[in-house]
């Protein structure tokens, strides 16, 4: 697979030609995106980058809009997210210098919608872009940003809750949600670096339960109001030498709390870009460097298992779903899926009613089973138009290492029964469990009032091995347990035969 890797103001990204290939994206999905991904941006054993970007056709209705061509960005830990400011500059010199598209300005679709880039040449090729990035988006429900988890703070700011290093917080969408502060450069965190300060809490901050969604976090230092300094932790990549959205939100906040001016030069730790926040037309302009580092080939054989580092929990893909780790943000959502008494009658663990203080237990319970090796469960997402996958269920291993063996096990909500999810998901974990874990037998039960469940795990290739009458107890009452099961060369049989 051809790649080229390019980058704007240092944040890197490796970017595919789905243009005119369009069965790279369509491969790399039935592979699983978050594999392919994660392995390509490992600055140790792959290309090394802060996510992939794919450069596609554009859809039928931007086409009719005027675009010329769609991004599609991918973080290194495999999520797919709605925009990237510097990414998309680069888009408009991967369409121009190789695509031989020439519309200046050039219309790119993204998560964002359908955004304008003006380009500058030379020798026949984009060296610098100025985005029309749109206007930003403050309102908190569409950032998104939870209310019940902030308060107000210092300088019009916001406090998070729970956490005290910084207490002027404001929270910006440009497309995807940024969450910049002030109060990180200020009295005790003076002496210490921006990038180590982002390091030190961008963790915490992008998975807090204010935002459900996640965010990007921003440190913003400034000497006068014309000019900053941003330092970032960029949802799903970590510390980034730059983060083009990002910047633009760092500047739509300072000129609301009044530290900024509208024209902004922001110094990133990968270069400069400007910003200016225009007030007739409300958008935010951002004009920045696309830069060419290299090109070669990805070999297809080196794909062929998804990255493991300890601490590390892979994201598969297939046609309809992404399986993801869950997060603390997905808490309310599995509260309301699994608070259905239907749902809790089909599993042995899933209490009734079902809180989302259980959901947050739960959550972080398997989150630590999955660094002590011990087992991995999965978040089971519909993909969706608008980007944002919608979560529909779970799935999971629970591992015996010193058998190399696991059982399987999920649930559905209600909702979406009878879509063909659960045996789409388990076909994946599956494959998952005998081609990345080395499993030799993977195993799965229900209760023998559910026979649905039965259905599923037949179309995947288990066995039927027995029934263990009144087995087990639910809410008082014995039910009995139905057993399936299936060997590493029974599934390798199984998918020579297109499972």
């Amino acid at each position: 697979m051809k790649f080229v890797k390019m980058h704007g103001c240092g944040n890197d990204y490796v970017y595919l030609d789905g243009y005119t290939e369009p069965g790279v994206a369509r491969r790399i999905d039935e592979a699983g995106w978050g594999d392919l991904v994660g392995r390509m941006s490992d600055r140790h054993k792959g290309i090394g980058s802060d996510g992939v970007i794919v450069v596609c056709q554009p859809s039928a209705a931007a086409r009719e809009a005027g675009a010329h061509a769609r991004m599609r960005m991918f973080n290194s830990d495999g999520s797919e997210s709605e925009m990237c400011g510097n990414g998309v500059r680069c888009v408009a010199k991967f369409a121009h210098d190789r695509l031989g598209v020439r519309g200046n300005p050039m219309l790119v679709e993204t998560g964002r919608g359908v955004l304008s880039i003006s380009y500058e040449t030379a020798a026949g090729k984009v060296r610098s872009a100025t985005v029309d990035m749109g206007e930003p988006i403050l309102d908190a429900a569409q950032v998104p940003v939870d209310l019940k988890h902030i308060a107000p703070g210092n300088s019009g700011g916001f406090v998070l809750s729970g956490f005290d290093a910084a207490k002027d917080w404001m929270f910006v969408s440009m497309g995807n949600p940024h969450a910049v502060t002030w109060g990180l450069g200020d009295g005790q965190h003076r002496a210490d670096s921006g990038e180590r300060l982002a390091a030190q809490f961008g963790p915490q901050v992008e998975t807090h339960a204010a935002f459900p969604n996640r965010t990007n976090m921003h440190i913003v230092r400034n000497a006068d109001r014309s000019h900053a300094d941003v330092f970032t932790w960029e949802r799903g990549a970590g510390v980034t030498q730059a983060c083009g959205t990002g910047v633009c939100a760092s500047v739509v906040a300072g000129v609301l709390n009044g530290r900024l001016d509208r024209d902004v030069v922001v110094r990133v730790l990968g270069g400069e870009l400007r910003i200016r926040w225009d007030e007739k037309t409300n958008h935010v302009f951002m004009t920045g460097p696309a830069e060419d580092i290299c090109e070669g080939v990805w070999l297809e054989d080196t794909a062929a298992k998804p990255r493991l580092e300890r601490g590390i929990q892979p994201s598969l893909a297939t046609r309809r779903l992404v399986l993801r780790p869950f997060e603390m943000g997905d808490a309310a959502d599995v509260a309301r899926l699994g608070d259905d008494r239907r749902v809790s009658g089909m599993t042995l663990t899933l209490p009734h009613p079902y809180t989302i203080c259980d959901a947050e237990g739960w959550i972080a319970k398997h989150a630590g089973m999955w660094h002590a090796d011990a087992n991995v469960v999965f978040a089971i997402c519909e993909r969706t138009d608008a980007r944002t996958d919608q979560l529909v269920g779970a799935i999971g291993l629970i591992i015996e290492r010193p058998h190399r063996r696991a059982e399987l096990g999920y649930w559905i909500g209600v909702a979406h029964w009878g879509k063909g999810y659960a045996t789409e998901a388990s076909v994946a974990t599956i494959d998952f469990g005998f081609g990345s874990l080395d499993l030799d037998r993977i195993h799965a039960c229900h209760f023998g009032a559910n026979p649905a469940s039965g259905r599923v795990l037949l179309k995947t290739g288990m066995a039927y091995e027995g029934t263990a009458a009144k087995h087990l107890i639910k809410w008082g009452e014995p039910l009995d347990q139905v057993r399936y099961g299936l060997h590493r060369h029974d599934w390798e049989a199984a998918k020579s035969k297109g499972i």
